[in-house]
């Protein structure tokens, strides 16, 4: 995976857009964590956020990075592929820019999103 890719894996973990407001905890989704490489300290957050909201893709990308990058591939890649079985959702990166939920897991699983026509 390449830093770009990688870089964007690690910030989506901000809100969907549109989605419930978190006000009792702005980070639920382990961005700061993650972004200070303490990926012990994501996992843990991510897996009690799981809890709460199995089906968040914000939670399943974020834990399936912290699984990928602490060599849990089979672990990731499942989490991954739970993304891809629900619909495509926009959500907010770090950076504020938009992505959809689908293509940060296909990037994720190292499938490229990007298609040539002629």
């Amino acid at each position: 995976m390449n830093k770009r890719i990688a870089s964007a894996l690690i910030v989506a973990s901000m809100a969907m857009i549109g989605g419930a407001a978190h006000a009792q905890d702005a980070n639920p989704y382990g961005y700061d964590q993650i972004a200070a490489k303490n990926l012990k300290a994501a996992e843990t957050r991510l897996i009690a956020q799981r809890a709460a909201e199995p089906d968040e893709p914000s939670v399943l990308i974020n834990l399936a990075y912290v699984y990928k990058k602490t060599n849990r591939v089979a672990e990731a890649r499942d989490l991954y592929n739970a993304v891809l079985a629900q619909p495509d959702v926009l959500m907010a990166l770090g950076s504020g820019k938009p992505a959809w939920s689908h293509a940060l897991a296909m990037k994720g699983l190292g499938r490229s999103t990007d298609f040539a026509g002629r």
